[in-house]
């Protein structure tokens, strides 16, 4: 559900920007633990957050990305790397 949300907020950032990126995980967590939480509501869910993901890419397919999309990259690589270092010693 987590990882679901983060890969969803990922490629909306990657099109559109961060704060949509991040808009979008949220809403998408959201819809997830809904259906959790109400499970004939479940469907719905599914079928809202997988059109979302087919209008964002579709969308998105024309656009230049975002410049602020390399530089969460760039953070995100530095922050795995550190994490990395600190498991190993």
């Amino acid at each position: 559900m987590i990882l679901a949300a983060l890969i969803c907020g990922l490629l909306t950032a990657y099109y559109f920007g961060v704060r949509p990126g991040a808009a979008a995980a949220g809403v998408t967590f959201g819809l997830f633990l809904l259906a959790a939480i109400f499970p004939a509501i479940r469907w719905f869910a599914y079928l809202a957050v997988g059109g979302g993901i087919v209008g964002v890419t579709a969308m998105g397919a024309g656009r230049p990305r975002d410049p602020t999309f390399g530089r969460v990259v760039d953070v995100g690589k530095r922050l795995v790397g550190q994490v990395w270092k600190r498991k190993d010693g």
